[in-house]
């Protein structure tokens, strides 16, 4: 299981830094960065179970699967704005995203899965960026979308990723850890 984009592989010598890679400017080069790290990462937990991927601590409702889902959709929620100045709700390919978000009751339908189709949305969601960002110039995240009622600018968008990103693969451990303990030999 490849969580990156095709060719890039985990370096061990750059788990606590970023550094932008070429085609990228150092500003868009972060943001590409830190998301391609994060599912770099993310291969650690590829030996996840239909049981684990929906397995839920006591009084959430979050699963690892569920957030891996969201995670998906937050990035093509964010993505449509940020590359094609237009609302992700008018986009006719969204519509498998559209409860992920919430998470909550409507992530329900998102349990009993394998690991597969994780994966899968988290590629499809990525596909377009890096071969998108390197044409955007360097000042690019600076301004403002262009979509109504979405007052972020580009790097707000994509920061909110990222900080999803991060902040479910905590999470993951945390659930991992309690809904479904290693039994101990």
């Amino acid at each position: 299981m490849t969580l990156t984009q095709p060719g890039r592989t985990e370096d061990k010598t750059r788990w606590y830094g970023i550094a932008p890679e070429a085609p990228f400017t150092p500003h868009i080069g972060a943001l590409v960065d830190v998301p391609t790290y994060t599912r770099t990462a993310l291969h650690a937990d590829g030996d996840l179970t239909v049981e684990r991927l929906g397995a839920t601590p006591p009084r959430s409702r979050n699963s690892t699967g569920m957030l891996l889902a969201r995670i998906a959709a937050v990035e093509q929620e964010d993505q449509h704005p940020s590359f094609k100045g237009r609302d992700e709700r008018d986009v006719p390919g969204f519509t498998p995203y559209r409860a992920w978000p919430t998470l909550g009751e409507e992530g329900e339908p998102v349990r009993g899965q394998p690991l597969d189709p994780y994966p899968h949305g988290l590629e499809t969601a990525w596909a377009k960026a890096p071969s998108t960002l390197p044409t955007k110039g360097g000042a690019w995240p600076a301004p403002h979308l262009t979509v109504p009622d979405f007052g972020n600018t580009h790097h707000r968008a994509w920061f909110h990723v990222m900080k999803d990103e991060a902040g479910y693969r905590g999470q993951m451990r945390l659930i991992r850890n309690i809904a479904v303990p290693e039994e101990k030999v």
